[in-house]
């Protein structure tokens, strides 16, 4: 049977033409780019949250979310009574290398069980950014 979730929350890139500067605008706020991929539909139900940085719980935040009114993740989340002692938060998405592997570690060292579900994930590259070289 399918898993019953308790809200959906879509994640979006949604960046400024200054945020954009000199990159691909791939994720300019308003375009094609940067809306749910095909197929995807949110309902009634669901959230959509617009951010402007990799990772989701980026402390600066995104867009004011229409039913929260809270531009940050971590406040959307717990406005809707999520809170990392209780919650649960399964990942899936595109750019498991930017946006998704950061997001999760930073849900992870929020507190909240953090998962991603391998099968919903694509990966672009299989090489880290040059972001992450460490050495």
């Amino acid at each position: 049977s399918a898993a019953k979730w308790d809200k959906v929350i879509f994640s979006l890139d949604w960046l400024s033409e200054e945020q954009l500067k000199g990159r691909a605008e791939f994720c300019k706020e308003g375009s094609a780019g940067a809306d749910l991929l095909d197929y995807l539909e949110a309902d009634e139900n669901d959230i959509v949250f617009k951010k402007n940085s990799d990772d989701s719980f980026c402390l600066a935040g995104g867009a004011r979310e229409a039913t929260t009114g809270c531009s940050k993740l971590v406040d959307v989340l717990s406005n809707l009574g999520f809170h990392p002692v209780d919650t649960s938060l399964y990942f899936v998405g595109q750019r498991f290398e930017r946006c998704i592997l950061k997001t999760a570690m930073h849900s992870a060292d929020l507190g909240y069980d953090s998962f991603v579900v391998d099968e919903g994930t694509y990966t672009k590259d299989q090489e880290p950014d040059p972001e992450w070289d460490l050495s």
